[in-house]
């Protein structure tokens, strides 16, 4: 196999690297179903990666270049989480401590929990977010996120269960900023935020002209070795991954290293 048909260390899992790290994980888990939620490439370290790009900014890389190991990371869906919510006791009997507005329904949007205490041992947890959605639009895309709900179930894992409800405090409106400070109709203080076109109270602005841009002799960048993008004197490597979007890798310009790595995670 040549150097130039190897994949890169900063290029994406290829569709072929994807099914077999789907395989692997498949193979571990005779008789289970799996419901896979992504699997993308688990970026080898930095220090790992230097060395190689000296060695390829040279001109000196071969098929027999040691290169740091093609790694995938899968994560499994997070259905189940919503699932555990809707049929836990404990969230239901939570659930009742609340007033929702007439037409509005309870939305379950799974997160990661974060890391968690160093007395919950590998325990390994997962969070939902709750919030209320009006649903006398009709629209199923009618904003949710402007009615947070206080309460924050907790699920094991392992287990397949809500352990706990925890209730934040909302510190607003002259509310306390520890303990339980929401009202049973938390939601009356909140306004709608819409931003489906259709739901705008005045809809889309009528005030912006028109805005062309054309290429006619195509554009000013090239694309190369999958990822490898060169615009005058810049160069860098993009690849995306569902947690942080797009991230650029090993920025140059005019040869001279600028950056290691980008995100548009850390721009925000």
């Amino acid at each position: 196999m040549s150097a130039a048909t190897i994949p890169h260390p900063l290029s994406a899992l290829s569709a072929a690297e994807t099914n077999r790290a789907r395989d692997v994980v498949v193979s571990l888990h005779q008789g289970c179903v799996l419901d896979f939620r992504t699997i993308y490439l688990h970026e080898p370290s930095k220090a790992d990666v230097l060395h190689f790009l000296e060695l390829e900014h040279a001109g000196k890389v071969t098929a027999d270049t040691p290169r740091p190991a093609r790694l995938a990371q899968a994560n499994f869906e997070f259905n189940r989480l919503v699932e555990c919510v809707n049929s836990s006791p404990l969230f239901k009997k939570k659930l009742e401590s609340i007033q929702l507005p007439p037409g509005f329904e309870v939305v379950i949007e799974p997160w990661p929990y974060g890391g968690p205490d160093s007395e919950d041992g590998q325990t390994r947890f997962f969070q939902a977010i709750c919030f209320g959605r009006d649903t006398r639009s009709g629209n199923p895309d009618s904003n949710f996120y402007a009615y947070p709900i206080p309460l924050i179930p907790i699920m094991d894992a392992h287990k397949n269960e809500i352990i706990r409800i925890d209730e934040p405090a909302t510190g607003g409106y002259g509310d306390p900023l520890t303990g339980r400070s929401h009202k049973a109709t938390v939601l009356d203080h909140c306004q709608d935020a819409e931003y489906v076109p259709e739901l705008l109270p005045q809809g889309t602005r009528k005030d912006l002209k028109p805005l062309t841009v054309v290429q006619p002799e195509g554009p000013s960048f090239a694309i190369s070795d999958d990822n490898l993008v060169k615009w005058q004197k810049w160069s860098m490597r993009v690849t995306f991954n569902p947690r942080e979007g797009a991230v650029l890798h090993d920025i140059r310009y005019d040869g001279r290293q600028v950056l290691y790595r980008l995100s548009m995670s850390d721009m925000v």
